[in-house]
């Protein structure tokens, strides 16, 4: 597909974090090269993530790939820091 055609489809994923610092954190870790594809920003606490594609598969294909990358951005957050992490970190330990 052309890389120059338009990105007419577009989605915006927003995910209350449990404070402003760890959604600053994972919208650092998240922040593509491509900005044309997809951007990451902190609102306060709210993380927001705008993914754009030129169409519905690629998009679907995109959000996909971008939720991926959030789970692993919060795993590792939970592990560098687990009592910083949230409810992620409200795990119970294993017998």
């Amino acid at each position: 597909m052309n890389d120059e055609a338009p990105r007419n489809h577009e989605v915006e994923i927003r995910r209350e974090c449990p404070d402003a610092e760890i959604a600053r954190i994972l919208a650092r870790s998240l922040s593509p090269d491509n900005e044309a594809y997809a951007t990451a920003r902190s609102e306060g606490a709210i993380l927001k993530l705008v993914v754009r594609a030129r169409s519905l598969r690629e998009l679907q294909r995109s959000v996909d790939d971008v939720l991926a990358c959030l789970g692993a951005a919060e795993r590792s957050l939970v592990k560098a820091s687990p009592t910083r992490a949230g409810t992620h970190s409200a795990r119970k330990p294993t017998p």
